[in-house]
């Protein structure tokens, strides 16, 4: 009889004492989020107007640098894109997204690009229009505003000298 009065007391004492801590359970490594895939797809043609040989890039990232496909590096004379027109995508003259570089929304193609840019992209780089655009030039529209803004030198043009007639 002592014998089950010490194991009753035995078990009492274990229900009644502080009980364990609970270790909670490992928070799952945390995964990077996802990137956001570009809703988009991008043709380059060798020719001006869509025509020639063309190529399509898809299966990119908002955002991620993209160096074209060798078949077309230095080649591309204009751009088709399909999908999305909310974005503006930026193409650079040297790969890994270096170099001179002209900003296009995505919202109108490009049937041929200016001379400076005509047959020599090598890289891209699209985003969201929501999210802004790395503010590369867009030698298109800014060369109307170097003419209309008269010689780089201060010169209107007329003379060549002073400004005046």
């Amino acid at each position: 009889m002592k014998t089950t009065s010490l194991i009753i007391a035995a078990l009492a004492g274990l229900a009644f004492a502080a009980p364990a801590e609970q270790v909670a359970p490992a928070a799952p490594a945390s995964t990077p989020a996802p990137a956001d895939r570009a809703d988009l797809q991008l043709e380059f043609y060798v020719e001006r107007e869509y025509r020639g040989d063309v190529t399509t890039v898809r299966d990119f990232d908002e955002r991620e640098c993209k160096n074209v496909p060798r078949s077309v590096n230095n080649a591309i004379r204009s751009v088709r894109f399909r999908g999305s027109e909310r974005y503006s995508c930026t193409f650079y003259t040297d790969r890994q997204c270096r170099g001179e570089n002209v900003t296009k929304r995505t919202n109108e193609n490009i049937p041929s690009f200016e001379r400076d840019f005509n047959k020599d992209i090598s890289s891209f780089m699209c985003e969201s229009s929501r999210r802004g655009n790395g503010g590369g030039r867009d030698r298109d529209r800014d060369s109307d505003k170097d003419r209309n803004r008269g010689d780089r030198d201060g010169r209107d043009g007329r003379d060549g000298r002073d400004g005046r007639p």
